[in-house]
């Protein structure tokens, strides 16, 4: 055998494999010797013989082996090449072999396939990439993509008022591992998915993402690639309402009444959570992660949490109609805890905490009574669950309660705001209502006197100021929840509840009286009924719609009337509705009748409708319009249409004004406005205020004003007014002129109210466009007035509904502008000539030798002169 000198061996691809990862890799084998071409060319690699073939494409020898079947280290690829004449020729090739991860070769091992254990899954995809890249493209990457997937819990709960499923979501994260033949090696990874969670047997659905950094140990002269370790993060958020699938029934002793209420609750998930996990290889297959991945969890912090938030009311609502007896409310602050551990085994246990509670108020106008229950508070645990990991679980519901927690601020109206309060401490469970009246809107409610009775009073606002409205001639023990409606011909009209005298329980009377104002001045009260209690009233300003008891009952509804009125007072028809508590609006003859079981009904003297139990449901005043609010979704229709919008929010309350459908939502820790523009909602407003249960609208001259009512306790509340323009504002525009120039001056007073999205300033000379810009809310641009004829300023305000245009024109003659050119050159030849004067006063002696200089008249001649061109 001789030398190798006339074989040189080429590899497709160079740099370092890896054991256990299949690359299929081509060698070259060119030869040359005495124009003679061998009769065989054969190697051997690993104990394994490799037959060469002649390829005509790239004029050499080639064969083909599978470089995952290497051990690692330096393996040797001996080549060699036998002739006709019996000529041998041998070289060898070195070939570097790394020891893969034991994870990846695990991973290897399973085939690459989906491994699904009770305790999660692995699921896992090997990419090979050939980047052909390098001065020969002869490089490689080899990519794993593994998805891990830990599953946790489900579980059905039966604890009071929250009793049903809950499951947390599956914690998900990715990891990609890439192994490069020039020898760089990573592990990272990053993941954002949507995963359903439940609550109270409620599907909810959590933003997921996770991140994943990897570090990777490489001695490249022992030929190992050891995994130091993997940190993951994962990140979980969630906020949406949602509503519960069957009223809560809350049953309450309040004064002398024992009374079963149904309530429609609404719970707000809000989730913001974060599990870090630093995994470590092992050895120890009884350590293995999920029973199949060589990691173990070397560190874990924090929690799945799913902390929520429960509201509820009774009695609440948009203010369609007046009511008295029973109103109250319902919160929460809940949460359902899943909690892990270092071990192949992540699932430690699970708890739900939380607590529940209710304000009830009887309001009988001379009389009422208020209490507050705990209907549950405590813990529930299943598994390993400590008391420390109870406390995290606690803390992550006490910071969602404390983020949704807003307490009114301020405390009475201050003329010139856009925002503030009405009027504080007010007794909880009165109805309130507003109107527009020439161009005002009118705000009437309910307070409380020092000897406990209820009594009305009003404001008047008009913009942004107010001032006290004027009042019936009210009389009897106590007056309450007044109800403000418009006839056909549009005049006002009040209703109010009065209790006549001031009697025990037994011969209590509650009757509806009304006044119409007349010329500014409410005539005098007439009764509408005169005998028995009045619970509510409404009216679609033809008829007269009250629910009405002979008597109390011993729980204050079981023997409740419709009685349909005309507006002259007489009875049309009546109806028996036992437990009918509420009227929350009518149209043309039907009427949105509310239960004590927390049910709808559209009543007419024809049929009774049951609508279930919804949200919220009423009318739209002055159109005629009903609308029902469930599960997120606000439907408005009336007998010939029907749309639907969807909110997702945990009330939501719909009103027209000006040709525009506002729709007011509130979530637990903000109300917030929006236009509907036919296809989407613009969001217009936010207003930090909690515990809102009712609310009141009206509008005047372009104004829409918001009346909510948040409580602050199981007795008294708080009533707001916001004030939101729901046209463009006018910009106040000034010209000054001046010479031959014009000033102009423009200011938008307020302008953060109006939802701005543009000022444009425009000039015009004649038809012509001079210049156009955009300006701010105020300033000042100065133009130059060089032509006759007529100058346009116009200042332009888009808003996101609508845009107003002033404009200001000044007209420019010939004359004018020849008159102004004259008294500048006038002013011009003074002011030379007073600069003459003064050089002569104090010019510096000349030489003798130098002629005198020219006369100074003939210098003042010249300049009059050239004035005298101009004219």
């Amino acid at each position: 055998m001789r030398g190798s000198s006339n074989i040189n061996v080429y590899s497709e691809y160079s740099g370092y494999f890896f054991t256990g990862f299949s690359v299929n890799n081509t060698f070259y084998v060119d030869t040359f010797y005495e124009d003679s071409i061998p009769i065989s060319v054969t190697g051997t690699l690993a104990g394994e013989t490799l037959v060469f073939n002649y390829n005509n494409t790239v004029g050499m020898w080639t064969a083909s082996y599978d470089m995952g079947q290497l051990k690692s280290g330096k393996n040797i690829l001996m080549v060699t090449t036998l002739y006709q004449n019996g000529e041998i020729f041998a070289k060898s090739y070195s070939i570097n072999v790394l020891q893969a991860p034991k994870i990846l070769l695990e991973i290897i091992r399973s085939g690459g396939i989906n491994v699904d254990v009770s305790l999660g899954s692995a699921s896992v995809l090997i990419t090979f990439i050939a980047e052909r890249t390098g001065y020969w493209n002869n490089s490689y990457l080899l990519i794993i993509d593994l998805d891990v997937s830990i599953n946790l819990v489900r579980a059905q709960v039966d604890v009071p008022y929250i009793k049903g499923e809950y499951a947390s979501p599956p914690l998900e994260f990715n990891l990609e591992f890439t192994l490069s033949s020039s020898g760089k090696f990573s592990v990272s990874g990053e993941l954002s998915v949507e995963k359903e969670a439940t609550l109270v047997s409620v599907p909810i659905f959590i933003q997921m993402s996770a991140n994943a950094q990897g570090t990777f140990n490489v001695d490249f002269y022992e030929y190992t690639i050891e995994l130091e370790n993997i940190a993951v993060s994962i990140s979980l958020s969630a906020t949406g309402s949602y509503t519960l699938p069957t009223p809560l029934g809350i049953s309450i002793q309040i004064g002398p009444y024992n009374i079963n209420i149904g309530v429609t609750v609404e719970f707000v998930a809000s989730v913001s959570g974060k599990v870090n996990i630093v995994f470590v290889s092992t050895d120890d297959r009884s350590k293995y992660f999920l029973r199949v991945l060589p990691v173990a969890p070397e560190e874990l912090e924090g929690f799945v949490g799913l902390p929520f938030i429960l509201t509820g009311q009774i009695g609440g609502g948009a203010q369609h109609g007046g009511r008295v007896g029973v109103w109250g409310w319902l919160q929460g602050a809940c949460g359902f805890g899943t909690f892990l551990q270092l071990s192949s085994h992540p699932l430690k246990g699970y708890a739900l905490a939380g607590a529940v509670r209710a304000g009830i108020t009887v309001n009988l106008v001379a009389k009422r009574w208020s209490s507050v229950i705990n209907l549950w508070s405590g813990s529930h645990i299943n598994g390993d669950v400590s008391g420390e990991d109870l406390e995290n679980l606690k803390g992550s519901i006490n910071d969602v309660a404390t983020l949704y927690d807003y307490p009114p601020l301020g405390f009475d109206w201050i003329n010139d705001s856009w925002t503030g309060i009405v009027g504080e401490n007010l007794p909880n469970g009165y109805s309130y209502t507003s109107i527009e009246y020439e161009n005002k809107t009118y705000i009437y409610y309910t307070y409380e006197r020092l000897d406990g009775s209820a009594w009305i009073d009003g404001l008047i606002f008009s913009k942004l100021n107010a001032s006290p409205a004027p009042l019936p001639k009210f009389s009897g023990a106590g007056v309450a929840s007044p109800f403000l409606f418009k006839l056909t011909n549009g005049t006002p009209i009040m209703f109010w509840a009065t209790a006549p005298t001031l009697g025990d329980l037994s011969n209590l009377t509650i009757i509806l009286q009304s006044s119409q104002m007349q010329n500014g001045v409410w005539t005098n009260p007439v009764n509408v009924t005169n005998e028995g209690i009045v619970w509510a009233y409404t009216s679609d300003g033809k008829h007269i719609y009250v629910i009405w008891s002979p008597n109390l009952a011993s729980n204050l509804y079981s023997n409740t009337i419709l009685k349909v009125f005309g507006i002259n007072g007489s009875l049309l028809w009546e109806k028996a509705l036992p437990n009918a508590t509420a009227l929350k609006g009518a149209v043309n003859g039907k009427v949105i009748v509310g239960f004590l079981n927390g049910t709808y009904s559209i009543v007419s003297a024809e049929e009774a409708i049951n609508i279930g139990p919804v949200t919220e449901a009423g009318i739209i005043p002055e159109t005629d319009l009903m609308y029902i609010y469930a599960e997120g979704i606000l439907r408005i229709f009336n007998q010939t249409k029907s749309i639907e919008i969807k909110l997702d929010k945990t009330y939501a309350w719909p009103i027209v004004a000006y040709k525009k459908v506002a729709i007011v939502t509130y979530t637990p820790e903000k109300l917030e406005l929006y236009i509907w523009n036919d296809s989407t909602s613009i969001k217009l407003r936010e207003y930090r205020i909690s515990n809102v249960t009712a609310i009141s609208a009206s509008s005047a001259k372009g104004v829409l004003y918001l009346y909510p009512y948040s409580f602050k306790d199981e007795s008294m509340g708080t009533m707001w007014c916001l004030i939101v323009p729901l046209v463009a504002p006018k910009p106040l525009v000034y010209i000054d002129v001046h010479e031959d120039k014009a000033t102009i001056r423009w200011e938008i007073r307020d302008p953060e109210q109006y939802n701005i999205t543009s000022i444009e300033l425009a000039v015009y000379h004649d038809i012509d466009l001079i210049s156009t810009k955009e300006v701010g809310s105020m300033g000042t641009e100065v133009i130059n007035l060089n032509q006759t004829g007529t100058y346009t300023f116009k200042v332009r305000v888009k808003t996101l509904l609508g845009e107003e245009i002033v404009q200001k024109t000044i007209e420019i003659s010939q004359n004018w502008l020849m008159l102004h050119l004259l008294i500048i050159c006038i002013v011009i030849s003074i002011v030379t000539v007073l600069a003459i004067i003064f050089y002569q006063k104090h010019k510096v002696p000349k030489l003798p030798s130098l002629p005198p200089p020219p006369p100074p008249q003939l210098i003042i001649t010249y300049i009059l002169s050239s004035s005298h061109l101009y004219t």
